[in-house]
């Protein structure tokens, strides 16, 4: 898995937060809080050199 791909699935779950639950301001900050972490990660140490595929 590349980083890109791991970045793409952690916005596409805060996606889905915000659709399930959109007035529950805890879940959608807590959400939100994943994937500013998955933003500020250490690519390097977890991406793998290839082609990303769509």
């Amino acid at each position: 898995m590349t980083a890109m791909e791991i970045y793409v699935a952690a916005v596409d779950a805060y996606s889905a937060v915000l659709r399930e639950f959109p007035q529950d301001k805890k879940k959608i900050l807590l959400a939100a809080d994943c994937v500013s972490r998955v933003a500020n990660a250490r690519w390097a140490d977890v991406d793998k050199p290839g082609e990303v595929k769509y």
